[in-house]
């Protein structure tokens, strides 16, 4: 299964495929960790992001858990700002305090940016 499919809407990137995103879906409905991180590993950050965003809230809150320490932090900044907060909180604030100090500083402000006051302080 390939991740991204040519989009026909006139966009001029790729997308990421309903079919890949269904596979992963199903298989975090199948505790399948497996063929969780060999699908969602090898994604580009933006790729990932997206992933994310089409996510409902529990599974990618469980996505982000499987990945674990796999998660790539440079994900957080092409995040929707609701995605954002699911996947700080799936985290958790240590990892998440983590993440953010490994990216570029306007890139790990913009992520902290719509929290609340103490969670970016935690973070920070």
């Amino acid at each position: 299964m390939t991740p991204l499919e040519n989009s026909s809407s006139g966009h001029d990137g790729n997308i990421l495929s309903e079919a890949f995103v269904r596979e992963i879906i199903d298989a975090l409905d199948e505790d399948d960790f497996e063929t969780i991180r060999r699908l969602a590993t090898p994604l580009v950050a933006e790729d990932a992001a997206e992933l994310l965003n089409q996510l409902s809230s529990a599974n990618r809150q469980r996505l982000v858990e499987i990945l674990g320490d796999r998660f790539d932090q440079h994900i957080l900044p092409y995040l929707q700002p609701d995605v954002g907060d699911d996947v700080i909180h799936a985290l958790g604030m240590e990892k998440a305090a983590e993440a953010v100090a490994q990216l570029e500083s306007d890139d790990a402000l913009y992520v902290i940016k719509d929290l609340p006051e103490e969670e970016r302080q935690e973070i920070l």
